[in-house]
């Protein structure tokens, strides 16, 4: 961007400047240089309008004309006619004097604004709707290149309270055209108190006025615009806690996203099996895949998901948090994918075991992420089995570790181990460049000092900058997703 800049050796004099404006060098007008009537009388009266003494005096004539008038009317007060017409004429005076005064405004900022307007709309595309839309509000130069479809190509509608309805989802849609790239959609939330959405779904009526800032199934139907072509060229679609959002509207909607590559829905009360259909069918391009559900018991089988690592290949994040997912669904992802850098599991059934099932497969992972918090069947034994594996070489570019659990790790023999006995320590020092979260719960019947072993050895951080650029980006947006869905 800083490349494409013009450079400016100096400022370039404004042609509307003091100087060129006063009334003493201004061009004097003369009214033999206009053939209407009209305009030769505007003239002669903005010819007297310099002069010191003369808005007193035109003050002054108009007090004596209304006052004829009124003497002429016979003191009538119905008859206002002249009264009426005085003032439409300082109306039609003041807002032609505006109209004239927003012209030069728009010519002195066209000249004085260092960027083209291919420029300027290009940093227009850089700022998220709400500050977009402020600008284009600042004066015309501004609003006619936001109205540029560039600009609206990554749309950002999200909010931390319900402000956007299906109509300016709409509005800001058409506007984009096929300079659509990027839509985020819905409400975050705060991670602390319960979902909003079960206040949604008692409070909402069944049929909700237009104008309500609400958003329903259908208002992601504007990427159907001109035959699809708006929503084929889309890459990214992010959508936050959509309360009114079915799996059938959805899949709808990415059945014209065939170019996706970024999809990330949290909080949704679907069916995502369907949508994983419509996924694995309509977006054989995606590279990253976030789904964060509230809705308990939600799984994939084992076919679905072998369709799915076989149409989706470039797929290189993957997170499926709250899934009933088991050790099986997760090896099939992590053999499949053979681009996958970050898996997050969270809040899933794994036990940990797909890990050491890889076998050899192990040693040649290119999984840079993994997290499993709070899966709650977690093993601990096939938490130090991976650690140990790490040891010795295995999965050679894995860079961030996170296996914290509130509730501890799951044992053989029934119990919940808290604090789990981890090698965390010689972890960090033989593979520094390793970046491990083990946050958990003191023992129950630990004292003050398992509270501190616990936190000194819970978390263990590499020497920075030796992370990868990936990773640093996932854990920044795995948190904000967190905190959007409200977990």
């Amino acid at each position: 961007m800083d490349d494409a800049l013009p450079s400016f050796s100096a400022k370039r004099r404004c042609p509307l400047s003091a100087s060129s404006t006063s009334p003493s060098s201004s061009t004097t007008l003369n009214p033999s240089m206009f053939s209407n009537r009209v305009d030769q009388l505007l003239v002669s009266f903005l010819a007297r309008a310099e002069s010191p003494s003369f808005p007193l005096s035109l003050d002054c004539s108009f007090d004596r004309v209304l006052a004829s008038a009124a003497v002429l009317s016979g003191g009538n007060a119905d008859d206002n006619g002249i009264i009426n017409c005085a003032r439409n004429l300082g109306s039609l005076l003041i807002e032609s004097a505006d109209r004239c005064y927003r012209k030069r405004a728009t010519v002195h900022n066209s000249i004085t604004w260092p960027l083209s307007h291919d420029l300027t709309t290009r940093v227009f595309a850089m700022l998220d709707t709400r500050t977009l839309l402020r600008a284009a509000a600042t004066c015309s130069m501004f609003l006619k290149c936001a109205m540029d479809p560039f600009s609206y190509a990554a749309i950002d509608l999200t909010s931390h309270a319900p402000k956007v309805n299906n109509a300016v989802v709409s509005t800001m849609i058409q506007r984009a055209g096929s300079s659509l790239r990027s839509l985020k959609l819905g409400f975050l939330r705060s991670s602390s108190g319960p979902p909003l959405s079960h206040k949604h779904r008692v409070c909402l009526p069944k049929n909700l006025a237009p104008d309500l800032p609400i958003l329903t199934r259908t208002c992601l139907n504007p990427l159907w615009t001109e035959n699809g072509a708006v929503g084929k060229l889309l890459r990214r679609l992010h959508i936050y806690n959509i309360d009114l959002m079915d799996a059938t509207s959805l899949c709808c909607a990415l059945s014209a996203c065939q170019n996706l590559t970024d999809l990330k829905i949290a909080g949704f009360y679907g069916e995502l099996d369907q949508v994983l259909e419509a996924v694995t069918r309509c977006c054989p391009l995606i590279v990253r895949l976030f789904f964060d559900v509230w809705r308990l018991g939600c799984s994939f089988e084992a076919s679905l998901c072998k369709d799915f690592v076989a149409n989706c290949n470039d797929l290189s994040s993957l997170a499926l948090r709250g899934f009933d997912l088991e050790d099986t669904e997760a090896r099939i992802f992590l053999e499949g994918f053979h681009k996958l850098k970050c898996l997050d599991l969270s809040e899933s059934s794994v036990t940990g075991s797909f890990l050491r099932e890889l076998g050899d497969r192990r040693r040649d992972c290119v999984l840079e992420t993994l997290i499993l918090r709070d899966c709650l069947e977690l093993m601990e034994e096939e938490v130090v089995e991976f650690l140990t594996s790490v040891l010795e070489g295995d999965f050679k570019f894995i860079r961030h570790i996170n296996v914290s659990n509130c509730d501890g790790l799951d044992t053989e023999d029934g119990w919940r181990s808290c604090p789990p006995d981890l090698p965390l320590e010689k972890l960090k020092e033989e593979r520094p460049e390793i970046r491990i979260v083990a946050d958990f719960p003191p023992s129950i019947n630990g004292g003050l000092d398992d509270m501190d072993t616990t936190t000194s050895g819970s978390s263990s951080s590499s020497s920075s900058g030796s992370g990868s650029g990936m990773e640093t980006e996932y854990e920044e947006d795995s948190s904000s997703d967190s905190n959007n869905s409200g977990r």
